[in-house]
C-alpha cells in the first residue's frame, strides 16, 4: 500500500496576497508607461511631436522661433535646416517622417 502524500492547498489569505502582488505589478507597470509618456495618447501624434521638441529644443530656439507645436509644424521648419541639426535631431525627424509615412499607407 503506498502512502498518500499531503500536498497542502494555498490557504486564502496566501492566494489573495497573491493576487493582490500581482495586481500592485500590473498598476506599477501600467503607472510607469504613462509618467514615462504622457504624450503617447493620441494614437503616437503627441509622442512625436515631444520626442520633435525634446531633442530640438536648441535648433527650435534658434530656427523655429514663434512657430506653433502640432500638425507637422516644427518638423516643416526644421527639415530645411537639416545641415545645422544635432543627430538627435535628425533622429526625431526621420521618426516623425517615417511614422508618417507609414500612417499613409
Amino acid at each position: 500500500m503506498q502512502a498518500r502524500t499531503h500536498r497542502s492547498r494555498p490557504t486564502l489569505r496566501a492566494r489573495l496576497t497573491g493576487a493582490l502582488a500581482v495586481a500592485l505589478s500590473v498598476a506599477v507597470s501600467i503607472l510607469t508607461v504613462a509618467g514615462a509618456a504622457p504624450f503617447a495618447v493620441a494614437g503616437g501624434h503627441a509622442a512625436k511631436r515631444s520626442l520633435i521638441a525634446t531633442r530640438c529644443q536648441e535648433e527650435i530656439a534658434k530656427l523655429c522661433e514663434g512657430v506653433k507645436p502640432g500638425g507637422g509644424r516644427l518638423a516643416h521648419c526644421l527639415r530645411p535646416h537639416d545641415t545645422e541639426l544635432s543627430n538627435d535631431c535628425k533622429a526625431a525627424l526621420a521618426a516623425s517622417w517615417a511614422g508618417r509615412a507609414s500612417r499613409r499607407k
